[in-house]
């Protein structure tokens, strides 16, 4: 059958296969990194195992031997133990790969297929579960769906179960295709070291680090006709500048091929001289730049890299690269909900794996309390901005929100509150003189936002935020250049909010030293006596006031400086940054 276009995967799974029972897993909603965390001895390798097996299961001599040993399947190890069942497969396929999307019937069908396709055969004798979604299409629907699949005709009227047994093959076909995703594969395996490789070890779909030295060498002095291996040396060493944040790394392999030298800043040593750490990282890019437009399958990416590095490669893969990549790890770092990451948890009953997709804060706890993980280990948040009260974190998200639309509460930063009086409670320094809390053990990365509340512009602080911000520093400590928060509203805001919901116009009459909420009273008080008290709803209405908010409202007294400076440590502590990055000679031993 030709098809007018290659079908596209967005999901897989097997079932009845190693420590999966009959039930399975199906990794639903592929992204471009998809990572797999869990216990040791949870499952998570058997999922890059089944990749593996269903690149396999595309090959035609392969298909008509599945089940038989030594070929796709050994049911002595492959097969789930406890249920006896041979492996099944299952595919999940866009409606467009079955349905020409120019087609009338598309339209009409798409409800009825919903967001894709779910394919489902039985590994050893090739029998094919009827889709369960083609059951909410009409008869007519599902003879044109027929006539589309199979190009040709019925004569009569036959029976709908003849219809769907005839649909089967043609659907199964294409999501044997959909499978050729995976005909691009390479496994980077958790054991990986530079070392010439053993006579006869080689295994196309593997990438370790044996015999690296020597296909560094054959791309940096390519032979003639092969000119184009020096650029994907090149490649890796720009990979592994922009990892390590050094943009005079240069990478060379001797004569002998028996090393790999590293210069930096002039200095030329070999890479023994830069630890395990720097060792993987080779391992890693050489495997990267070797294997463009692939699915990578990495076991364990973050065996000896130090957590910032392991961030900065996880980043790195998701902007830099044009793989697909399904990664196993027992990594918190890992955990990072960016755009293009699917996080899956991995779990074992003792009697079986299951696979349970995490996007949610709640799910994520759950993951680190089986990993083991205690917030002493994970020193909290990435960043933490402390402020007095929930409407102060209304304001400066949405502030954050225009500035800096890349940035995410819960992900970059996280915003808790310290209520008035309770910062009497706080310190900043290692070893207060007083009983109180220090606030930098808990998190290093923290930010304070302060009202000013001084009268007169200059006015001194009361001596609990004076001696917070000694101790954390102006850098960290933010003091409202108003009186308090609310005075970076803009007048102009106010009125545009009030005279909407009045009625009637009202310009609400401030400055940087007034108390907002006083203003929004006499503003609005009627001949009765009725005004808005902004003090007993202040979230409410600063929900409301954001909601009218754009980018030319942080043009008010220091907001927009202050909004850059926390945006620079929230990115800096994020390691989002460029700048000021680790050297390579101090990542040695990691």
């Amino acid at each position: 059958m030709i098809f007018k276009k290659q079908p596209t995967l967005v999901g897989f799974g097997l079932a009845s296969y190693r420590s999966f029972d009959e039930h399975g897993f199906v990794v639903e909603d592929m992204r471009k990194i998809n990572v797999f965390i869990g216990k040791n001895n949870s499952g998570k390798s058997n999922i890059l195992r089944a990749i593996r097996l269903l690149k396999r299961i595309t090959k035609p001599q392969m298909r008509q031997d599945i089940g038989q040993d030594g070929l796709c399947l050994r049911p002595d190890i492959d097969s789930h133990r406890r249920n006896g069942l041979p492996p099944s497969v299952t595919v999940h396929l866009p409606p467009d790969s079955v349905i020409d999307a120019n087609d009338r019937l598309f339209d009409r069908s798409r409800q009825a297929l919903g967001d894709y396709l779910t394919v489902r055969w039985n590994t050893a004798n090739g029998a094919l579960d009827q889709p369960s979604s083609l059951d909410g299409l009409g008869d007519n629907d599902l003879i044109r769906l027929h006539n589309q699949l199979t190009q040709r005709t019925y004569t009569g009227r036959p029976q709908r179960k003849q219809v769907l047994s005839d649909v089967v093959a043609p659907i199964q076909q294409r999501a044997v295709h959909a499978l050729r995703t995976f005909d691009h594969l390479v496994s980077i395996e958790n054991f990986r070291e530079i070392r010439k490789a053993a006579e006869g070890e080689s295994d196309a779909d593997s990438f370790n680090g044996h015999n690296v030295i020597a296909r560094l060498r054959e791309m940096q002095h390519p032979k003639v006709g092969k000119e184009a291996e020096r650029e994907v040396f090149e490649r890796i060493e720009q990979f592994v500048r922009d990892l390590l944040g050094e943009t005079d790394v240069l990478m060379d392999v001797p004569a002998s091929e028996d090393a790999i030298a590293i210069e930096l800043h002039g200095t030329r040593l070999p890479l023994d001289s830069y630890g395990t750490g720097v060792h993987q990282l080779v391992i890693l890019c050489a495997a990267l730049a070797m294997h463009d437009d692939h699915v990578v399958c990495i076991e364990e990416p973050e065996i000896h890299i130090h957590p910032e590095l392991q961030r900065k490669f996880l980043r790195f893969i998701a902007d830099k690269t044009k793989n697909r990549y399904f990664i196993t790890t027992h990594s918190n770092v890992f955990l990072d909900f960016l755009p293009d990451v699917a996080i899956y948890h991995v779990t074992h009953d003792g009697t079986k794996s299951t696979v349970t997709r995490v996007d949610a804060t709640p799910r994520a706890r759950e993951v680190l309390s089986d990993l083991g993980y205690k917030a002493s280990d994970l020193l909290q948040a990435n960043c933490v901005i402390w402020v007095e009260g929930p409407s102060d974190r209304v304001y400066l998200n949405k502030w954050l929100s225009l500035i800096a639309p890349d940035l995410t509460e819960g992900i970059h930063y996280a915003i808790t509150f310290y209520g008035g009086k309770v910062l009497a409670h706080f310190a900043g320094e290692d070893d207060p003189a007083d009983d109180l809390v220090e606030v930098l053990r808990i998190n290093q990365h923290a930010i304070f936002v302060v009202d000013r509340d001084a009268v007169k512009p200059g006015g001194k602080l009361n001596a609990t935020k004076e001696r917070v911000r000694a101790e954390i520093g102006d850098n960290q400590c933010w003091v409202t250049q108003g009186r308090e928060i609310e005075n970076y509203l803009r007048p102009e805001l106010l009125k545009a909010y009030f005279t909407e919901k009045c009625g009637q116009s009202v310009a609400v009459a401030y400055n940087r030293n007034t108390r907002v909420d006083r203003a929004i009273a006499a503003a609005t008080k009627d001949t009765d006596g009725a005004k808005i008290d902004y003090a007993a709803k202040k979230v409410a209405y600063s929900r409301e006031f954001c909601e009218l908010m754009t980018e030319d409202d942080l043009d008010v007294l220091d907001l927009r400086d202050r909004l850059d400076q926390v945006v620079k440590l929230i990115r800096q502590w994020n390691h989002m940054a460029t700048d000021g990055a680790a050297r390579l000679v101090g990542l040695a031993g990691l």
